[in-house]
């Protein structure tokens, strides 16, 4: 989920907000850089992997 730290990964200046689309709900994340950086992505894409545990 993006945070304060989250910075986008396109343009690596801007950080990543949550921005949701009106007719459908979806929440996606945008880069608070707009309009130099169009970035947009869905909300699996910025979460963060879990490490398999060993044992």
């Amino acid at each position: 989920m993006p945070n304060k730290s989250t910075r986008c990964p396109r343009c690596r200046k801007g950080t990543l907000v949550y921005r949701t689309l009106q007719i459908t709900g979806d929440i996606y994340t945008v880069c608070d850089n707009f309009p130099q950086c169009a970035y947009v992505g869905r909300l699996e894409d910025v979460k963060p992997r879990r490490r398999s545990q060993a044992g």
